[in-house]
């Protein structure tokens, strides 16, 4: 049993750096614009399928709170 908590633990952890690493993308602008992203989903599956978007550096984004980073 403990060694499953230890794995859980692990995941979680996992996890959660993954977010704050997305959070820091997100507050330095390196985004990838929802449209773009619904545009290639669309294409998955089809013969016509097409290279994922990459983000760009949106120097207008808003900047997500710093709390946020923090709380996790």
């Amino acid at each position: 049993m403990n060694n499953h908590n230890e794995t859980l633990n692990t995941e979680i952890d996992d996890y959660l750096e993954r977010v704050r690493s997305g959070l820091v993308d997100a507050n330095a602008g390196r985004v990838i614009d929802q449209d773009r992203v619904c545009e290639w989903l669309s294409t998955w599956g089809t013969a016509h399928e097409t290279q994922p978007p990459l983000y760009t550096n949106s120097s207008t984004s808003s900047q997500l709170p710093r709390r946020a980073m923090t709380d996790l």
